[in-house]
């Protein structure tokens, strides 16, 4: 059997990941990506032993990745944003 070629997953929500993560920082992301990266993993381990699944039906899905993204908590907070908006408007150059 020849390995599964990898590539972006057609049937992720990107819209839905990037509304999930506001205040997230990049690596708040990549944290949850790994989450959901391991999920999938595990599981894609157990389908492939228990029955040869298809490599179109391999991979972390939109559901793995949200669900990863409600076990993190984001770095920046609300008030970090209006701290930070507040130093833009303390010091732009008009």
């Amino acid at each position: 059997m020849a390995p599964p070629t990898r590539g972006p997953r057609a049937d992720v929500d990107v819209s839905a990941l990037v509304g999930a993560t506001e205040l997230f920082t990049p690596a708040d992301i990549e944290h949850a990506a790994r989450i959901a990266a391991q999920v999938s993993f595990e599981r894609d381990l157990e389908a492939v032993g228990a029955r040869g699944a298809a490599a179109a039906q391999l991979g972390a899905t939109t559901r793995d990745y949200l669900e990863a993204v409600r076990q993190c908590r984001p770095t920046v907070t609300p008030a970090m944003t209006g701290e930070f908006e507040a130093d833009i408007t303390a010091h732009a150059r008009f």
